[in-house]
């Protein structure tokens, strides 16, 4: 049987390749760095990181050739705020099975990943206050278009070096969210298994791992910078080729 009409699907771009990573699923890791989740007004020690869920068109990379994500600013709402995030990348490797048998994390993830990329979790803080106060799913404030953007995928199956690797959000060069990847509540090999024993995982499914403290708001022509550097050496990057950049047009 043919579909009656095609669907689209979003590909991500991949550095050193002329092949783009399509996206299956896009999983988002809430409050899993111990400054964040006490920002947030959550007790790190006692209410565990969650999981919530974005639509996959909700992912937004720059256009081809361009390394600035130029987007309208978003509807209904006054306060939109930035999430810089380590984005997990599965590869073709992975599946629930492979996560039950695999005991090793190291190993866990040179079976399941494919890469890494650098995001942002754009969240309407307005619409999002709004939910809560009224005991109400926040979705809204999640999942809405150009929620999601991206960098390319740096394809890259081995861990990443994460007590020295600097996750840093930058607003007009100016330094609003830092901390090293080890700061984690949820390791990357953990937040892989706690999705896998609840939903079957596989290759294109994305997981924004998290943001650290210092979560703040977007103005129009704001410039917004996501990269991942070395600790002692902030000019250089850990994964080349790799940032989320991101300005609301006027």
């Amino acid at each position: 049987m043919k579909p009656v009409f095609e669907a689209s699907i979003r590909a991500l771009p991949i550095v050193g390749s002329s092949r783009t990573y399509p996206v299956r699923r896009v999983y988002c890791i809430g409050r899993n760095y111990t400054e964040h989740a006490i920002e947030m007004n959550a007790d790190p020690t006692r209410e565990p990181p969650f999981y919530f869920m974005k639509p996959c068109d909700a992912v937004a990379p720059p256009a081809e050739g361009s390394t600035l994500l130029e987007l309208p600013y978003p509807k209904c709402t006054e306060d939109v705020h930035h999430e810089g995030e380590l984005v997990v990348c599965l590869g073709p490797g992975a599946s629930s099975e492979v996560c039950e048998r695999t005991k090793d994390d190291e190993e866990l993830l040179r079976q399941c990943v494919f890469g890494y990329a650098l995001g942002i979790d754009l969240t309407k803080r307005d619409v999002q206050a709004k939910a809560k106060s009224m005991r109400r799913p926040w979705e809204e404030s999640k999942a809405f278009d150009h929620s999601a953007p991206i960098s390319p995928v740096y394809p890259l199956r081995e861990p990443l070096p994460w007590a020295t690797s600097l996750l840093r959000l930058m607003v007009n060069g100016e330094v609003r969210q830092e901390s090293t990847l080890d700061k984690m509540i949820w390791p990357v090999a953990a937040i892989i298994r706690y999705i896998a024993e609840r939903n079957e995982i596989a290759a294109g499914d994305l997981i924004y791992t998290g943001t650290p403290a210092g979560v703040g708001p977007l103005r129009v022509g704001d410039l917004c910078r996501v990269q991942l550097v070395k600790k002692d050496d902030t000019a250089v990057p850990v994964l080349p080729g790799v940032e989320c950049s991101l300005r609301f047009a006027q």
